[in-house]
């Protein structure tokens, strides 16, 4: 990154919105000032690709995925590689060069905005071809209602391929926003993936993630409770085998009164790989009589794998419920025997109480179409 320069970077800009080619320059600015985010948690615990070099990321070229949306009446849907002026009202935030990197550098959009409640699930299927930097931007007037399914995957990708993915949710008030993404990216790729939802009055922002791709992940999911009432249900699932690595970070915030969040992350390791979870619940002093909760939860199938988990509470007001819990532990050898008992081998009984473990996060999806298809694809990675 440092190696681009000021003509370079003037060359790329596009023909976009004033506003968001200023956004695009104070981004690029940015960039240059802030550290590259740490990929080392304590003195133990290290989670990054072991072959490539964030620092050597260069001007991205045109993307050219193949993107499928299914409209529906009531939402409206704009795609291309330029911002369009409709997306206006979000900001970005920088905490890190690879952050401010995406915004300077963003290649592939899409906008949508849900103007009434819609029954029947916006499916987006995204074939990526090869390195992207995508934002999606959701807003929602108030009371509206929607699901959005979002199914990334890929054929083989070279090892350098990189994708940066922004996914910012508006949620007017008293609207509700179902968010599932099921992650199955080539094992060359290296993913970062960044998620944010503001929650206005009694709005409602529920994520559900399902990663099992990439060689490497570093993905953050947070929501901001900023109206009386508002709540988030974040449900973050990962199924890891050879060399892969997992960086999740799931947050939530509770700036207003009475509000509420569930924060579930469980994972499944073997062979090789490595994951660490980190969550947040963050209660504001002016937030009397929310409740939060997180829960981490991860299996390890392998002894040369490893997981650790690190739950976070920061609560500055005593009138109000919050609590966490996290396990890291191994198959119960006494299940595998049963199941063995009963006809199965022992690989088949593994499978069986893999795919046991993961079921319970999917009965927590409000959708039952939306279950069906977590269950299918969670059953045949399982399988493999």
């Amino acid at each position: 990154m440092e190696q681009i320069t000021e003509k370079q970077f003037n060359a790329y800009l596009k023909e976009e919105p004033t506003w968001y080619r200023s956004l695009r320059q104070v981004a690029f600015q940015r960039m240059k000032q802030l550290p590259m985010p740490s990929f080392r948690y304590g003195l133990s615990i290290l989670i990054k690709p072991e072959s490539f070099d964030f620092a050597n990321l260069g001007i991205p070229s045109r993307a050219d995925n193949n993107i499928l949306i299914s409209k529906q009446d009531g939402i409206e849907i704009a795609v291309g590689s330029t911002m369009p002026e409709t997306a206006k009202s979000f900001e970005e935030e920088y905490e890190d060069k690879l952050l401010a990197y995406h915004t300077a550098f963003a290649n592939e959009f899409i906008v949508i905005k849900i103007q009434k409640t819609v029954k029947k699930p916006v499916e987006i299927k995204y074939d990526l071809r090869g390195s992207t930097i995508s934002t999606i931007m959701i807003t929602s007037e108030p009371n509206a209602k929607a699901k959005i399914i979002l199914m990334k995957s890929s054929k083989s990708l070279p090892s350098s391929t990189f994708n940066s993915e922004h996914i910012l949710i508006n949620a007017g008030a008293g609207s509700s926003i179902e968010f599932i993404s099921t992650q199955n990216l080539s094992r060359n790729v290296v993913n970062v993936q960044h998620r944010t939802a503001i929650c206005q009055k009694d709005a409602t922002v529920n994520w559900t993630e399902l990663c099992l791709g990439t060689i490497y992940t570093r993905a953050a999911v947070s929501t901001r409770l900023v109206g009386q009432g508002a709540s988030t249900k974040n449900l973050f699932v990962f199924h890891g085998t050879d060399k892969q690595r997992f960086d999740i970070f799931t947050a939530s915030y509770h700036d207003a009164p009475d509000t509420l969040s569930n924060i579930i992350t469980r994972g499944v390791l073997n062979q090789e790989s490595k994951g660490l979870s980190r969550g947040l619940v963050k209660i504001a002093q002016n937030a009397a009589g929310s409740n939060g909760y997180e829960q981490q939860d991860v299996l390890l199938l392998s002894e040369h794998a490893e997981a650790d988990a690190i739950p976070n509470l920061e609560i500055d007001n005593n009138d109000v419920k919050c609590s966490h819990g996290s396990t890291v532990g191994q198959i119960d050898e006494e299940k595998i025997f049963y199941l063995q008992s009963r006809g199965l081998s022992r690989e088949q009984a593994v499978q069986q109480i893999v795919l046991g473990y993961f079921m319970p996060i999917v009965e927590l999806c409000s959708d039952q179409e939306i279950r069906e298809k977590l269950y299918e694809v969670i059953s045949k990675e399982v399988a493999c």
